[in-house]
């Protein structure tokens, strides 16, 4: 009898056609073309559905944002909420946003035609906010009611949030053109930059920085009303400076007053300041005495000293006697720079409502008059 034969080893056993089988190369690019569309629109999907959480949250989020503050007694409103951007961003559009605290110590409204707010649909820590256009801010002063509207060309910011409250940000403002009653004939400024960082620390001392500034301003036009002792139109300023000691919550004059009774600073890193005849540069510390005016002491290095004294003259702001005594003692520290300009290094000292250069009483500052004192 014939028995059946055996594989060697190594020899694979006869297999039927089907198992060695490959479709065609075609069939399986086709495949594999099929499955990543089917899984592009699994993904899609879910994206979208995640986008569209996304904007309902946002949505909730800035009307419960209102809400919490009508709780606290403002006035908060808008014609119209709408929500796009998909699929790279939330961008919300609030038409004609206006608020406003009537009841506050000093009451306050702002409105404008349009308000852009922009986000990742996953971050909601950093928000870009857009307003160009018209805008009205009204304020009280004396009990009086004040307005000023106009408009600016160009208005950004980006604002960083940590549980909901503003812990940095940039602002930038192009061409802003403002005018309004009660001595605010205009005020208007071709550009400007600001630069904010809080610095939340539950247990400040009077060493403790609790925020940064940072702020550029170029071409500023200010009120003919206010009387400035150089005129109305400061060519350029510059500050640089960080805030010292603990910022309690409350009323703007409670919280200064609080702030300076436990030793609250401002150091001034840098202050440039372009105006009429005068350039300074100076760096000091800034404080608040029992009045709540500003006292000061700094060092500075100033150009056009001489032809700032004569114009202060010009315009009554200081008296012919103090302007001689002034160039006289101030003369004899003052050199020429490499630029060709006589350029005086001298301190500064703001005490009392009068500003000292050096050892001279060069004027008097007018006070500052906050609400509710």
């Amino acid at each position: 009898m014939r028995q059946p034969s055996h594989s060697s080893p190594g020899t694979a056993p006869d297999r039927h056609p089907a198992l060695d089988y490959r479709p065609p190369r075609r069939l399986r690019a086709a495949k594999w073309a099929i499955g990543a569309a089917i899984g592009g629109i699994v993904l899609g999907a879910l994206y979208m559905g995640f986008w569209n959480y996304a904007a309902e949250l946002a949505r909730d989020s800035v009307l419960d944002w209102m809400e919490a503050r009508r709780q606290e007694g403002a006035v908060v409103g808008f014609e119209r909420l709408n929500i796009g951007g998909f699929p790279s961003y939330l961008r919300l559009v609030i038409d004609r946003p206006a608020m406003s605290w009537p009841n506050a110590d000093a009451p306050w409204g702002w409105e404008t035609d349009q308000l852009t707010a922009e986000m990742r649909p996953w971050n909601f820590r950093q928000i870009v906010l857009l307003a160009p256009g018209r805008h009205a801010v009204s304020w009280t002063t004396g009990g009086i009611g004040r307005t000023a509207k106009g408009a600016v060309r160009d208005l950004r910011a980006k604002v960083d949030l940590d549980g909901g409250r503003p812990v940095a940000g940039h602002i930038d403002a192009r061409a802003a053109d403002f005018a309004g009653d009660g001595g605010l004939d205009r005020l208007t400024l071709e550009r400007a930059a600001a630069d904010f960082r809080c610095m939340p620390v539950v247990d400040a001392d009077d060493r403790t920085p609790v925020a940064d500034v940072r702020v550029t301003a170029h071409e500023i036009g200010l009120p003919s009303g206010w009387g400035l002792p150089l005129g109305a139109e400061v060519a350029a300023i510059r500050l640089d400076a960080t805030v010292l000691g603990n910022l309690p919550f409350g009323p703007l004059v409670d919280l200064l007053g609080g702030w300076r009774d436990d030793g609250g600073t401002v150091e001034v890193r840098q202050l440039d300041l372009t105006y009429g005849p005068l350039a300074l540069a100076a760096n000091g510390t800034l404080a608040l005495d029992e009045a709540l005016q500003p006292i000061g002491a700094f060092t500075a290095r100033i150009e056009g000293f001489f032809e700032t004294v004569d114009a202060l003259r010009t315009r009554g702001a200081i008296r012919s006697q103090d302007a001689v005594t002034a160039k006289m003692v101030l003369g004899i520290l003052a050199k020429r720079n490499d630029a060709g300009r006589i350029s005086l290094a001298v301190p500064l000292t703001l005490q009392d409502r009068r500003l000292y250069v050096g050892p001279v009483p060069l004027a008097e500052v007018p006070p500052i008059r906050w609400q509710g004192r």
